[in-house]
């Protein structure tokens, strides 16, 4: 009984915004690795839970991401600014404290935002490269990464 209320919590985790304990999720790993397959009833709350588990792990796999991986952390940045400051009134009274706001209100302010959360990942990236020469036209790529040849 207790695996299938952990099994319940952590199908529910995602969909819900809520947090299973450790201990819930524990127990739900434990039943979704069992041997023993669902019955059809249960199949569903087995694929809510393993989505939630797998949402838990990181996004991307820094050593060596693939497109879709970059693609779904780039995707993630609007989940990501949610403690971006946007202060009315600075938040301690101290006199040289002023409310901020890390405004962003044009392409080069995304484009440095891109560059926070892409350079941790690609230690190469490259900024404001110049690209090969298409006719009469010279493009430019706002941000770079080169392909990893091993």
């Amino acid at each position: 009984m207790v695996c299938a209320i952990a099994l319940l919590a952590v199908a529910c985790d995602y969909k819900l915004q809520r947090r299973a304990t450790t201990e819930q999720r524990k127990h739900a790993l434990d039943v979704l690795l069992s041997p023993d397959g669902p019955d059809p009833e249960w199949a569903i709350f087995y694929e809510s839970a393993l989505r939630s588990i797998f949402a838990m792990e990181a996004a991307i796999d820094v050593a060596q991401p693939t497109i879709s991986q970059v693609g779904e952390l780039l995707r993630r940045i609007p989940a990501a600014l949610k403690r971006w400051p946007w202060e009315e009134k600075a938040k301690t009274q101290h006199r040289d404290v002023i409310a901020q706001r890390w405004d962003i209100q044009n392409e080069y302010h995304v484009q440095s935002l891109a560059w926070a959360v892409l350079r941790p990942v690609f230690p190469g990236l490259e900024d404001e490269e110049n690209l090969p020469s298409l006719g009469h036209k010279h493009p430019r790529a706002d941000l770079l990464v080169r392909p990893f040849v091993s």
